[in-house]
């Protein structure tokens, strides 16, 4: 690290991850090893934390050093998991993860004080470490190796109001915890999974995150040729042909399924299952696009389809958006703001309102042709793209063949950017 006033160099070794608080005032480098990512610089208080990984085998506590910038002062934080600056920089929240197992817990330092509080201590395994985006709310989740199963049964953990538990004196408040043996609507044997990220909504009333089927571990015991089978099974019922159930093997297995976690009620609300796993969750949190691909699995010759559907993230319920819509080029998904549903139907650009459950054409009254005609393969031609949504969130800029298009969001006359210039040159 150079000093760029001084010149000054200092050096640490085995270093895999780092990072600089915002207000540029303290460093924390932590080592190699214990299950953190090789190299670079975690996104700080964006939710993840640098060393988390999903059900690792061990501790993966490893030494993390913090420097304060300001005085040259390094001090040392043993057995560290995941470590992350809140967005402001001024408090540190890291966990242990130590061989011992009863000095392991949630830890934040105040960078503006030099003191740190322990806000949770259990001889349990801590993971998934995440600030919100205000930087003033934590959570995490807690959980012990299950003998002869694979899934670690974790519950989660939430703080909303870390200040609170920083101020001199005071005690720290009792975290909003979701523990899944009592929580109404948890499916029964699966937990709540390490092997997907936290997320909080922008309003901090909701954390997202995984559930995962409880399965046994897998057989390691290792056999003779005789033994083993050697045989792939297809069948003609299966959704995907058997080379695609390979490639996707691992992938499948490690899927989980996307949920919500009312923090001030502490309640469980189910956003996915078997009929819709893939889901968006919209900036700002309140809504979720997701979409139900099962009718559509079983024809290949066919381009990939799906049914999607509005998510309400505080009870779950579901409202249909398109049917049999096409997806890959045909879809473009959630607006930076959160408020609309961009797609490509009927050979036009479809927006859908998720506030006002409406849908859109957009283009005006006599609109502009986007259908790219130098498509060649067969089925529905795509549109030539967009470029990305306006900064108010009032419009989108489409692409034609060689001009930039806006189209406001409320269906009305569209604008060309470019004036006509690019399809008059070719250019």
């Amino acid at each position: 690290m150079r000093n760029l006033a001084s010149g000054e160099v200092r050096s640490w070794q085995d270093i895999g991850t780092f990072a600089f608080s915002a207000t540029s005032t303290h460093l924390f480098l932590r080592r190699r090893g214990g299950g953190g990512a090789p190299g670079g610089q975690p996104p700080a208080g964006t939710g993840q934390a640098a060393g988390a990984a999903g059900a690792p085998a061990g501790p993966r506590g490893v030494d993390a050093i913090l420097l304060d910038l300001r005085t040259g002062r390094h001090q040392l934080l043993g057995s560290v998991a995941d470590i992350a600056f809140n967005r402001t920089g001024e408090l540190l929240a890291y966990t242990v993860d130590a061989a011992v197992k009863d000095v392991n817990g949630l830890f934040v330092f105040d960078t503006r004080t030099g003191r740190t509080t322990s806000l949770d201590t259990d001889a349990k395994n801590y993971n998934r470490l995440t600030w919100n985006e205000d930087g003033n709310a934590l959570a995490v989740l807690k959980g012990s190796d299950v003998e002869k199963m694979r899934e670690r049964d974790n519950v989660l953990v939430a703080f909303p109001d870390v200040a609170a538990a920083l101020k001199e004196g005071a005690s720290v408040p009792a975290p909003s915890v979701l523990q899944p043996a009592k929580a109404d609507g948890f499916p029964k044997d699966w937990v709540v999974s390490d092997r997907a990220t936290l997320a909080w909504s922008e309003d901090n009333t909701r954390v997202f995150f995984g559930i995962k089927e409880q399965v046994p571990s897998p057989d390691t015991t290792r056999r003779t040729t005789d033994e083993a089978a050697d045989v792939d099974v297809w069948n003609t019922s299966d959704d995907r042909v058997q080379s695609l159930q390979m490639n996707r093997a691992n992938q499948d297995r490690n899927f989980t399924f996307r949920q919500a976690f009312d923090v001030s009620a502490k309640r469980f609300v189910k956003l996915t299952d078997d009929t819709m796993r893939d889901l968006d969750v919209a900036p700002g949190g309140k809504w979720a696009v997701g979409r139900d691909t099962r009718a559509y699995l079983a024809d290949q010759k066919k381009l990939p389809a799906a049914d999607f559907y509005r998510v309400n993230t505080a009870t779950g319920e579901r409202t249909l958006i398109a049917k049999g819509q096409l997806t890959g080029r045909h879809v473009f998904g959630l607006s930076p703001h959160g408020t609309h549903f961009l797609y490509w139907k009927d050979s036009k650009f479809q927006v859908y309102d998720l506030e006002a459950n409406a849908t859109r054409t957009l283009g005006g009254a006599t609109p502009v042709s986007f259908i790219d005609m130098e498509e060649d393969h067969p089925g529905t031609r795509p549109s030539y793209g967009m470029a990305g949504f306006t900064s108010d969130g009032k419009a989108v800029i489409v692409n034609h063949r060689y001009d930039l298009w806006r189209l406001p969001l409320d269906g009305s006359a569209p604008t060309n950017l470019t004036g006509g210039l690019g399809s008059k040159n070719e250019m």
